[in-house]
């Protein structure tokens, strides 16, 4: 029997919430950290003496440092304990970049706004950056190591949505703690003592796995990981149905699975072009904006009703595919597609566009922040679903290599629009926005749905080993 068979007790261990929760607490303190500068940008100019072009470096260094890192945390990941030393290294790396970039407060004025001290901001922001990967990469594999079939979707879409709470938070701690630019070092004192409440219980207590694991695909994950690298000794028995009596690839053998997979390929390039893409579109948005003729404040204020929608659709797609969805992912991505491609048709048309210099759908202010808010609220459905369906596609490959191809290719699209924006007439990056979900949502229909890792656990034929 497999551990599906093994009671309650094996699926509803109650520490898979803490865990839950310090994993989440920590993704979201990291993108705080990394907004904090940009949520107050006035004050942060005038108190560092600081260009707007060394503001949004000290932005631009996340996803600059993003790329390089996610192999680095797949591999960890494909290790029986790289879960914990994934939250250690990140919960250090935001902690000492937290504290690096406080240094120069204790500087005088005259000392810290010359480039020295402002050395210490880009040094704290680069540590920073460097854990990026490791609160966003692990977040399906944390879900299957730790919470059973029926929760795992849901904690997926906690677990991801805690990083975007970080700028909601960051749009509103910001303002409310720094009055004028002489607030600015307690802002940043306290980011930092925020920090060290991960740090203690990462410290404390994270394992990689819980005592038993809650599902059949969880006890596949954590035999595979201790027997790649040497060791039996994991204390529960093989599954039945053979699939671990096979050798369990290699970190590298994991992604040439899923590089010759089609359908798993589709999966991690439509979700990583269509994050991607609206990322980079996001980060345009007060260009777009302003160009249009929207205050700097009405611009802000959209871009935050698009985040807070963005992590509220996040959470409630969870609880949908949980319940409703499980076998259906596909279906759900479709019609996500349709209704997030409504509403940024809305959205452009809303404003000038290629097809016309004047709005083709009359609207006011209030027009646009529904559209928005919609908008962001159906896209946030869309990253949890695909971080489990290519988990699903991808089975026997563990969580962590799946996830890291998917926010590998995310980043390098975001790059590529906040490249190619400034070449571009402004009413055509609606346009592109529109275009890539149409694209995404058109590859959407050629995945070959398979549920793999949900069929181990009702002891189906399993997945041939890659060989």
């Amino acid at each position: 029997m497999g551990v599906q068979g093994g009671g309650e007790a094996a699926a509803g261990e109650g520490r898979r919430w803490y865990i839950l929760a310090v994993f989440s607490t920590l993704s979201c303190l990291q993108c705080l950290d990394w907004f904090t500068f940009s949520s107050v940008p006035d004050a942060t100019m005038h108190y560092f003496d600081m260009s707007t072009a060394m503001l949004d470096l000290l932005l631009n260094w996340g996803p600059i440092f993003f790329l390089p890192v996610v192999p680095l945390v797949s591999w960890l990941l494909s290790w029986p304990r790289g879960l914990r030393w994934c939250m250690l290294c990140a919960v250090l790396l935001v902690s000492g970049g937290a504290l690096v970039r406080w240094i120069p407060c204790l500087f005088p004025e005259q000392v810290r706004q010359t480039a020295g001290a402002q050395v210490f901001l880009h040094f704290g922001q680069i540590i920073n950056a460097l854990a990026g990967p490791m609160v966003v990469t692990p977040v399906s594999q944390l879900s299957c190591s730790w919470f059973p079939e029926k929760e795992r979707a849901t904690a997926t879409s906690i677990a991801y949505l805690a990083n975007g709470l970080g700028v909601v938070t960051g749009f509103v701690l910001g303002p409310q703690l720094v009055r004028n630019f002489l607030d600015l070092p307690f802002l940043l004192l306290v980011t930092l003592f925020l920090t060290f409440i991960p740090l203690a219980c990462v410290l404390l207590h994270f394992p990689p796995f819980p005592g038993c694991p809650p599902s059949d695909a969880a006890q596949a994950l954590k035999t595979s990981l201790f027997k790649l690298h040497g060791t039996d000794q994991v204390g529960e028995p093989l599954l039945d149905g053979g699939l671990l009596e096979e050798k369990p690839m290699s970190f590298l053998a994991g992604i040439w699975h899923c590089i010759k997979n089609p359908s798993v390929m589709i999966v991690i390039v439509a979700a990583g072009v269509q994050a991607g893409v609206l990322a980079g579109w996001v980060g345009c948005l007060a260009q777009l904006l302003s160009a249009l003729g929207y205050t700097p404040q009405q611009a802000g204020w959209l871009g935050f009703a698009y985040t807070v929608a963005v992590c509220f659709g996040s959470f409630c797609v969870g609880v949908i595919a949980d319940r409703f969805m499980a076998r259906h992912l596909k279906l759900l991505l479709l019609l996500i597609f349709a209704a997030s491609l409504c509403c940024f048709v809305w959205f452009s048309l809303s404003l000038p566009s290629i097809f016309s210099s004047d709005p083709l759908i009359p609207s006011d202010i209030y027009v646009i922040l529904i559209a928005i808010s919609l908008a962001g609220y159906f896209v946030g459905f869309l990253a949890p679903v695909f971080f489990e369906l290519g988990a699903e596609l991808s089975f026997p490959v563990p969580e962590g290599t799946s996830a890291g191809l998917l926010t590998f290719v995310f980043n390098f699209s975001t790059f590529a629009v906040l490249f190619v924006a400034p070449l571009l007439p402004t009413n055509w990056l609606n346009a592109v926005a529109v275009g890539a979900l149409a694209a995404c949502a058109a590859a959407t229909l050629f995945v070959r749905e398979r549920y793999l890792r949900r069929d181990q656990a009702y002891h189906s034929d399993p997945p041939p080993s890659p060989r």
